[in-house]
């Protein structure tokens, strides 16, 4: 279409929009607008079904409401752009620039917007299943209650991005920035979050079962009540996170850095934490029944009143640790270094001491112990 054809059709879709009668409704369908200048045009409602607008000025042009889908947009500029309730199903916004554009309530379902820019757009309740957006810059984006399961975020920059009760369920956000995201009450389940970036962010009642979170960082992150059940968290690092609550029974911690967090009150019920890293965590109360936490190092750790029974802690570091009322019942300590912890009024009944170094420790009130399974103790 030649320029003064378009502005035509833009300026009787403008009196369509007035109900004037003179007015008609744009129909753009298919047409071929590639690097056309349609800054701040008027494209409510407009029929812009397989156009091709790639590499188009739309800076801060009103889509709401329009028909895009199938459209190419890619490297469009969107800039602050209104595409509220828009269809844009499968659309191609490859490394198009909608930043601060508004998107809330449209359809993006299976659009490509691999290396778009979406840093402060909003995206509230958009429906983004099955899109790709990898590589995007979606960086302090508005994502709240946003449909973006099944997506592919593989590398997407999502800093301090708002993705509070997001549907993630089956995304893959490998490699992707989370950094101080909030993610309170989002869905989580069957993710792919191996390697990404979560420092920060708050979590807390989010359901993260069944997640691939392997090498994950999650260094000071709140996951307080959170749902990590039966998920891979091997050589992740939690460092002084706030998993006070959570539940992640069945959950893969091997090797995991724990050091300093708060797991106090947490399910750990048969999780498994060879190797991980506990010193000075924060454990008191924590139900840890027939977890595996062989060669674990719980160095200063605080398992006050925590529930130890049936548990694997052969070889475990726990010198010093706090275990005032634990139920260490059939716990397995053989060879564990236990010197100078605090064992007072803890029940030991039928635990494996066998080897245990117990120099120094408090047992002043302790059930289950004689001094024929600690020799040279008692």
């Amino acid at each position: 279409m030649m320029n003064d054809e378009i502005q035509q059709t833009l300026e009787l879709h403008q009196l369509w929009l007035e109900n004037n009668s003179n007015g008609r409704q744009a129909d753009l369908s298919a047409a071929n607008l590639r690097r056309a200048k349609l800054r701040g045009a008027r494209l409510g409602q407009a029929k812009l079904r397989e156009v091709d607008l790639a590499g188009s000025d739309l800076l801060g042009a009103r889509l709401q409401g329009a028909d895009i889908a199938a459209a190419t947009l890619r490297e469009a500029d969107l800039r602050g752009a209104d595409l509220i309730g828009a269809n844009l199903s499968g659309i191609d916004l490859n490394a198009a620039n909608l930043s601060t554009a508004n998107l809330s309530g449209a359809d993006v379902s299976d659009a490509d917007l691999s290396w778009a820019i979406l840093s402060g757009a909003q995206l509230k309740g958009a429906n983004l299943n099955g899109a790709d957006l990898s590589s995007a810059d979606l960086s302090t984006a508005d994502l709240n209650t946003v449909d973006l399961t099944d997506a592919d975020l593989a590398s997407a920059k999502l800093n301090s991005a708002n993705l509070r009760e997001a549907k993630l369920n089956g995304a893959n956000l490998r490699r992707a920035d989370l950094r101080s995201a909030n993610l309170n009450s989002a869905d989580l389940r069957s993710a792919k979050l191996s390697a990404a970036d979560i420092s920060g962010a708050t979590l807390n009642r989010a359901d993260l079962s069944s997640t691939k979170l392997r090498a994950t960082d999650f260094r000071g992150s709140d996951l307080s009540f959170a749902k990590i059940v039966a998920a891979d968290l091997s050589g992740a690092n939690l460092l002084t996170a706030n998993l006070t609550g959570a539940v992640l029974s069945g959950a893969k911690l091997r090797r995991a850095f724990l050091y300093r967090a708060d797991l106090s009150q947490a399910d750990l019920t048969n999780a498994d934490l060879d190797g991980a890293e506990l010193g000075e965590a924060d454990l008191k109360g924590a139900n840890l029944t027939a977890a595996d936490l062989n060669g674990a190092n719980l160095v200063g750790a605080n398992l006050n009143n925590a529930v130890l029974n049936g548990t694997n802690l052969c070889e475990a570091k726990l010198a010093g640790a706090f275990l005032f009322g634990a139920d260490l019942r059939k716990a397995n300590l053989y060879r564990a270094d236990l010197s100078g912890s605090d064992l007072k009024e803890a029940d030991l009944s039928n635990a494996d001491l066998t080897g245990a170094n117990l120099v120094g420790a408090k047992l002043d009130g302790a059930k289950g112990i004689t001094s024929d399974q600690i020799p040279g103790r008692l």
